[in-house]
């Protein structure tokens, strides 16, 4: 399963997701993925960050990684130490 995430610059390191799209992810693990879109609409700048498992990722987090942080109704990720992707 994939998730896209988008933003129209290449400043936005932290998106948001919902806690329906986080229970997703820690039920089907391996096989929920999030892409991530930076400059989205710029065929020049365009940039893409794959972030696989992002349960696991989560689960990491708990041991001190600081990979992401939780609000009252949202998750704000950062896709700092994401995989980036090279263009095909």
């Amino acid at each position: 399963f994939i998730e896209v995430k988008t933003t129209l610059t290449d400043d936005k390191d932290v998106f948001e997701i919902s806690s329906q799209q986080i229970q997703f992810a820690k039920e089907h693990r391996e096989n929920f993925h999030i892409y991530r879109v930076f400059n989205a609409g710029d065929q020049e700048r365009v940039r893409l960050v794959r972030i696989n498992n992002l349960s696991l990722r989560m689960d990491q987090n708990r041991s001190g990684s600081g990979w992401w942080s939780r609000s009252q109704t949202r998750v704000g990720i950062s896709t700092a130490k994401a995989q980036s992707m090279e263009e095909p």
